[in-house]
């Protein structure tokens, strides 16, 4: 499937370990997402030939409980750099309402119908933090998410994150 772009809104709590020098600090975080993305397109295979499908009508929601860890790299005295992965599960639901597929010209209206998925979740990403105050930090970054229905398929999708950093 081929997806339009979409929008992430997530929230997480977790704590952080600070290092001696305050140079590098360590994070862990539970965090709980939702992604919602309008399906374009999928391919149709037909003999040894492959068709692309155009979709309209269907959306498809993903969302993720992860436990992710981050290390906290400091630029500056207001910048920081950092990486992060986490893993946990994904709930993914497609949403067939009044959905129409069009392929090699001929359209088909597909019932209303929705689908629902349980799979492992992954992410690996990278980010640059700018501290606001000593407790909130503008947070600006890149996530790679993953996820694998346990049968060898397996798919993923480009965020970037634009997001405020709040310590307590």
């Amino acid at each position: 499937f081929e997806t339009n772009a979409g929008h992430v809104v997530s929230g997480a709590i977790g704590i952080q370990k600070n290092s001696s020098n305050h140079k590098r600090n360590h994070r862990f975080e539970f965090e709980v997402s939702n992604q919602i993305n309008t399906l374009d397109s999928f391919k149709v295979a037909q003999g040894v030939s492959q068709h692309k499908a155009h979709i309209s009508g269907a959306d498809v929601s993903i969302t993720t409980f992860l436990i992710n860890g981050y290390e906290d790299v400091e630029i500056s005295n207001s910048f920081s750099g950092y990486f992060t992965g986490g893993l946990g599960v994904a709930y993914a639901d497609m949403d067939l309402d009044n959905a129409t597929v069009n392929l090699m010209g001929k359209t088909t209206h597909l019932q209303d119908s929705s689908s629902t998925d349980i799979s492992f979740a992954w992410q690996l990403g990278l980010g640059l933090g700018y501290k606001l105050t000593d407790k909130a930090t503008f947070d600006t970054g890149y996530r790679f998410l993953g996820d694998s229905d346990f049968s060898s398929e397996s798919s993923g999708g480009h965020n970037v994150t634009v997001g405020l950093r709040y310590s307590f």
